[in-house]
């Protein structure tokens, strides 16, 4: 029988006849430390960069991509942004690939509410690097010279792309950060277009997407990418002449 510590009108006591079942036993901790391994990767707040990149994504349907790099010693966490843009697989200009001021704006407000006490966020748009392609290619006799054109040109944007780039098999989900430029993956995709039976000529040049302007001599082999920079397509060139 237990007294009640705070008496209700016309109760003077309680008595629980049998012992109490159900419950739990007092967390462990071992299950302690699992759950709060769960609770760490369905956080809410901005942590890892992982963390960073994915509450970008969540902050705003406009966000395509998010790509964070460690911060250097106690410098603000970087975080490059790149927005969605209508039919992306063609030649892009530099402002469809730049966020604007009031996306950035509704980025930073959602991020600061996230943020660690003592770490500063600095929002970026996406580093860039443009890829001019000049090639030349045969088509086969009974194939359209034009549509193969075509067809090479729409492949080359599509590859070379922030996007959606970074595959040989289509729009794919945009070129990997870092991920260097292979000729030999060019003219791999080439080559894969229905009616070219040969490439007489591909050269690679870094471009300025700003001006369109290509370096002066063509990069051979391979073209390295910072870690923290995308590819895109500067304006390309593709002649299709007629086989024997």
């Amino acid at each position: 029988m237990t007294n009640l510590v705070s008496p209700l009108a016309g109760v003077a006591s309680v008595t629980n006849p049998q012992p109490s079942v159900g419950g739990a036993d007092e967390e462990s901790l071992e299950g302690a430390r699992r759950r709060a391994a769960l609770e760490l990767r369905a956080r809410t707040r901005a942590v890892t960069v992982r963390d960073f990149e994915r509450l970008t994504l969540e902050a705003s349907p406009r966000v395509a991509r998010a790509i964070c790099g460690a911060p250097h010693g106690n410098g603000p966490v970087r975080v490059h942004v790149l927005p969605r843009t209508q039919s992306p697989d063609r030649l892009l200009t530099v402002r469809e690939l730049t966020p604007d001021e009031g996306l950035m704006r509704s980025l930073a407000e959602r991020l600061e509410e996230r943020r660690l006490i003592g770490t500063s966020i600095r929002l970026l748009p996406v580093r860039l690097r443009g890829v001019s392609v000049a090639v030349e290619v045969t088509a086969s006799p009974v194939a359209d010279t034009e549509r193969v054109r075509q067809d090479v040109e729409h492949a080359l944007y599509t590859f070379l792309n922030p996007l959606i780039g970074g595959s040989p098999d289509g729009p794919g989900g945009g070129w990997p950060a870092g991920r260097s430029v292979s000729q030999g993956e060019l003219f791999g995709i080439v080559y894969s277009i229905r009616g070219v039976r040969s490439v007489n000529l591909l050269r690679m040049y870094e471009a300025d997407l700003r001006t369109g302007q290509q370096a002066a001599q063509p990069t051979e082999g391979h073209l390295a990418i910072d870690t923290d920079e995308l590819v895109a397509s500067a304006r390309h060139f593709v002649r299709a002449v007629t086989g024997g």
